[in-house]
């Protein structure tokens, strides 16, 4: 016997036993008052007394309390019964299970209760029905959003490609004069260029609500390597400015993800600490282990930031000092789109002044268990 049947019975029982005792004991103090009472000491010619009745017919008065109790007993466990069944039925996920019909006529608080559970699965089914419309909404949006940034990559970034084509030919027969213009024309077109690049890179992010199911098929990632890698090209490009990058640790790990994000996002930091540390200067990197996962630091030695402006950092367009962004050549995307390849990954970003002076930026990363590594 299941736990369900196990239950109905439970209750059956239960309310036949309440009423057929509750009959036994009405009629064993009946008997019990004629018992005391004794017999009738005058003999009678007639009717027998209650005594020699309830002696020949007590099978069938027990009989008949049964069957009223077992009556009024199913009558009663019977809506709590289809209450529960129903209740299971919801909880299973049919949101369409009713039970004010098989209620019939009755009007009493059981009836009421199954109206009540009946208003509720309704107003749970119109819930779920409201939320299935709107995630397929979502769903439409964001591939129409994809639509929209294939046009607009293919739309901007073809003229673009013909610009630079066109400065290559120009050069060749430009003086001097002119090759300064078409110079510079070359830089704001490759810095408009990265700009789309950026701005494509931020959408696609934004754009993409599930991560779970994406990271779910996603190859591993080796941190270490990634890390040890972008240092050694940043490394590269800041002794051009007289200015270095350092991996002082390097604990290694594995990452679930798309390694150009990730290369992407520890790439931002880097090239932004190298933006604002002084000349003479090292930019730290550390990638080591802890309880929240792989921690990569990257600190600088620049003036760092407001504090009321720390959590700001990372959204788009956003630039502490106009004029030294500007002059950088920083628009203010790189920290944005490496929060959000960050929060893809399942991880956050943090940032920090120094108390010797200087940002220091935290990227925290969910490092993948063997298993998971091994399945991938």
């Amino acid at each position: 016997m299941n736990r369900k049947s196990y239950l109905f019975m439970s209750l059956f029982w239960k309310i036949f036993g309440w009423f057929w005792v509750a009959q036994i004991m009405i009629i064993s103090a009946t008997v019990t008052y004629f018992t005391m009472r004794g017999p009738d000491p005058t003999p009678r010619h007639g009717p027998p007394t209650f005594w020699s009745f309830f002696s020949q017919q007590v099978g069938i008065l027990f009989g008949i309390g049964a069957l009223v109790s077992y009556a009024l007993a199913r009558y009663l466990a019977s809506p709590t019964i289809k209450l529960r069944r129903a209740t299971h039925q919801l909880a299973e996920g049919d949101l369409t299970v009713r039970v004010g019909p098989q209620m019939g006529r009755r009007r009493d608080e059981l009836a009421d209760m199954g109206r009540d559970f009946d208003l509720m699965a309704e107003r749970i089914e119109r819930l779920v029905e409201s939320e299935r419309r709107l995630v397929e909404s979502e769903r439409r949006i964001v591939e129409a959003q994809q639509r929209l940034l294939a046009d607009i990559s293919h739309e901007l970034r073809s003229p673009l490609a013909r610009i630079a084509y066109a400065l290559d030919l120009a050069k060749g027969s430009a003086n001097e004069e002119t090759g300064s213009y078409l110079k510079r024309i070359e830089r704001e077109s490759g810095r408009l260029n990265d700009l789309i690049g950026q701005l494509l890179t931020l959408a696609r992010l934004e754009a993409t609500p599930h991560q779970e199911d994406a990271l779910a098929a996603a190859a591993p990632v080796d941190l270490s390597k990634l890390v040890s890698e972008v240092c050694q090209d940043a490394d590269f490009e800041a002794r051009g400015r007289d200015k270095k990058v350092r991996l002082i640790k390097n604990e290694g790990g594995i990452v679930k993800g798309s390694a150009d994000l990730l290369r992407s996002a520890v790439e931002n930091v880097i090239r932004n600490a190298i933006r604002h540390t002084p000349q003479g200067s090292t930019v730290e990197v550390t990638l080591q282990h802890n309880a929240q996962g792989a921690t990569i630091t990257v600190r600088d030695f620049g003036p760092g930031a407001p504090e009321d402006s720390l959590t700001d950092l990372f959204r788009p367009f956003y630039r502490v000092d106009q004029s030294r962004e500007h002059k950088s050549g920083g628009v203010g995307l790189g920290l944005s789109i490496t929060e959000r390849a960050v929060r893809f990954h399942g991880g956050a970003v943090h940032a920090q002044n120094a108390t010797d002076g200087g940002l220091i930026v935290e990227l925290t990363l969910p490092i993948s268990t063997g298993r998971e590594v091994s399945s991938a």
